[in-house]
């Protein structure tokens, strides 16, 4: 019994007795005011029952209309996602999903948080924005390994006073000859620059450099127990692999820290699997 059909019992007991039996008078019969109480409760539990049927039916109706509707709408976007993927080329990085070749990011956020996760982020391009940490490394890793393709991918911004009418008139004209170029701020692009700098001067840098067979951003695919993998190769030679990483603090306290918590040994190792199939090793 529910907590309604005690209330109502017991709003009958006490309030329908009384009034029954002071209009029957006192020393009437007294069984038929319990008759009529009686009939009373039954009336009250049939129509409650009566109305929690109607209403548990119309909220399953609306239930079931909401879940065929958001299904509708799920279908529909992975349509959409599907088709966008179309033209699928093996040359693109990109676009190669991880279920017909693994690669790392893949295989780390589903262990990491969950398979779920990784599905939606890498199958389906439901990625999270990056963060300002993962796009300056993007722009140093560019500046570092591929200065030449900066002016095609990148345009900074110009010191443009956008509180005025006539600065938001400069900055919308800015923007459309941006185009699809990232934009980004003066501070970040002289950050950027002197890091790679600092890395190009640096000697190993510069000896990897003159190694005959290295490679830079390179696409590898091998096949790791059987399951296809894929790489994405900073530099690469006959002997090394390597890995251009930033970090907000490069004391090696810290550094440490973060190898485990964006998971650079995993990274690693999961590379030396392709060193170790070298032979069954193509580069594309």
């Amino acid at each position: 019994m529910s907590l309604r059909q005690l209330q109502m019992v017991s709003i009958t007991l006490f309030l329908g007795y009384p009034a029954l039996a002071f209009a029957v008078g006192a020393r009437g019969p007294h069984w038929i005011s319990l008759v009529i109480i009686l009939c009373t409760l039954a009336y009250l539990w049939g129509y409650e029952i009566i109305d929690y049927r109607r209403w548990r039916k119309r909220t399953d109706a609306k239930i079931q209309a909401r879940v065929e509707d958001l299904e509708l709408q799920r279908a529909k976007w992975i349509s959409d996602q599907i088709t966008k993927m179309g033209g699928r080329t093996l040359d693109n990085y990109y676009n190669i999903s991880p279920l017909e070749r693994a690669n790392w990011s893949f295989l780390k956020m589903g262990l990491q948080k969950s398979w779920r996760h990784a599905y939606n982020a890498y199958v389906l391009g439901m990625q999270p924005s990056p963060t300002p940490a993962m796009r300056r490394g993007s722009l140093v890793h560019l500046l570092t390994l591929e200065p030449h393709k900066f002016s095609s991918e990148y345009v900074v911004a110009p010191d443009i006073n956008r509180r005025t009418k006539p600065g938001r008139e400069e900055w919308d004209r800015f923007v459309q000859q941006a185009g699809k170029r990232q934009i980004i701020k003066q501070d970040d692009y002289d950050e950027a620059v002197a890091i790679a700098a600092n890395v190009c001067h640096h000697t190993f840098f510069a000896q990897l450099s003159l190694d005959p067979t290295l490679q830079r951003e390179t696409t590898v695919v091998w096949d790791m127990l059987g399951v296809p993998c894929r790489g994405r190769m900073d530099m690469i030679t006959e002997s090394a692999v390597i890995d251009l990483k930033t970090c907000a603090d490069a004391s090696p306290e810290q550094f440490r820290r973060s190898i485990y918590r964006y998971g650079y040994h995993g990274q690693m190792a999961f590379t030396e699997t392709e060193q170790a199939s070298m032979t069954h090793t193509s580069s594309l």
